[in-house]
């Protein structure tokens, strides 16, 4: 097939047309054939199902190969059809190899149908793509990057298997699975649903039952059973069925509400029963002891000591509570987290004199200076602090000045 991707030969306008129309037929036919241009030497040609001749960047013919027949549902011609075999199906797959290295280098030599070659793409890094060989390298990066799109180490070890002319070197099997598993030791799962029983016989109960068993993915605790997405309503009839009513969250703070204080810092549970999110709150704020949880010194230093305040530590207890925090836990709170600060007890002297006049005088003089302080609280300005420890100092001061003291 040949192509010409000058617009002159793709579509002409007619000489009758007014120019602006002509013009727009020419820029339409300009985009058209340079994405058909690039369709052809681009992507197709990368993934191996078209042959192409180009020069200076300019695509001159192109052919589809034989391998890109099936996969672009374009008949196969007299030559393909010899090559069949008695058995009436192509033998194309004979035609093509992909070879794995102990270096981690994988190579599709021939012509590789366009979905190994995809495949290939979703966890190895392509390096090398010409007509005759696609060069591959696989690494750990790469390997997790096809985890996060989906594909799992072990598809990854059977999809190489399946594919490759020889067997797997043993290094490449060995490390593959390494990585898997350090790939897999800490996994997020957001937004999941977990069964919690209250005790793990009733969990053993409750996997042994044919009609919950379909909704459980696996287990996570003794008590605890992780419930396959999509079937939290599926789960929650089957366990009405077997005239089970079980406490469900889903929607915002499940923990608001939901416990009672005692003055002496006990926290109990509105509702019995297991409840891994209200666990998790109260381990926040309180310690586990004796199958309880408590508000304790222990506990309120530890959660200053994570960067919460005093006041964020009773705001967040308020929440679980629903309500005020009782008077005596709060202060107790208060003064195991030091709310109120340090501050300074001392002893004061105060020396009261007849005027104002007087006081300021006495304030002016450099010796008595060094013994008085103006007392702000006295707003007639008669009274001056004196430091504690000056008394007897000022004293022989004063009567030096004719002061009479009473």
């Amino acid at each position: 097939l040949l192509f010409d991707s000058s617009t002159s030969h793709l579509l002409r306008a007619s000489d009758e047309r007014p120019a602006s129309i002509k013009g727009q037929a020419r820029s339409l036919t300009a985009i058209q054939a340079a994405f058909v241009d690039h369709a052809l030497s681009g992507p197709l040609h990368w993934m191996g199902l078209l042959d192409i001749s180009s020069e200076e960047d300019r695509l001159l013919a192109f052919r589809v190969n034989f391998s890109a027949a099936p996969v672009l549902d374009i008949p196969l011609g007299p030559e393909a059809t010899a090559r069949r075999g008695n058995g009436g199906e192509e033998e194309l797959d004979a035609e093509y190899k992909v070879i794995v290295q102990p270096n981690f280098q994988i190579f599709a030599l021939g012509p590789v149908p366009a979905d190994i070659l995809a495949r290939l793409e979703m966890f190895a890094d392509r390096i090398k793509a010409d007509r005759s060989a696609m060069e591959y390298l696989l690494s750990r990066q790469t390997v997790y990057r096809g985890q996060q799109d989906g594909v799992l180490v072990q598809e990854i070890v059977a999809f190489l298997e399946q594919n490759s002319s020889v067997p797997l070197p043993q290094n490449v099997l060995c490390t593959l699975r390494e990585w898997g598993q350090r790939h897999e030791r800490i996994v997020f799962h957001r937004s999941v649903s977990l069964l919690q029983a209250i005790t793990p016989d009733l969990l053993e109960e409750l996997w042994d039952d044919a009609a919950l068993q379909m909704h459980f993915q696996r287990r996570l605790t003794p008590t605890v059973a992780l419930i396959r997405g999509g079937r939290w309503a599926a789960i929650q009839e089957a366990l009405l069925k077997r005239q089970m009513l079980p406490a469900s969250s889903q929607d915002g703070d499940p923990c608001v509400g939901r416990v009672q204080a005692t003055e002496d810092g006990e926290l109990r549970p509105v509702h019995p029963g297991p409840d891994l999110l209200l666990e998790a709150c109260l381990r926040r704020l309180a310690v586990e002891r004796e199958g309880g949880f408590y508000v304790t010194e222990a506990a309120v230093t530890g959660a200053l000591a994570g960067g919460m305040t005093v006041a964020e530590y009773l705001d967040r207890l308020a929440a679980l509570l629903g309500g005020p925090v009782p008077p005596g836990l709060e202060a107790q709170i208060k003064a195991w987290g030091h709310y109120y600060g340090k501050a300074s007890l001392r002893e004061a002297t105060l020396l009261e004199v007849k005027d104002a006049a007087t006081a300021e005088e006495l304030l002016a003089d450099p010796e008595l200076a060094a013994h008085l302080t103006r007392f702000a609280a006295d707003p007639r300005g008669r009274t001056l602090l004196v430091r504690t420890d000056d008394i007897e100092a000022l004293r022989s001061l004063l009567q030096d000045r004719g002061v009479e003291l009473t």
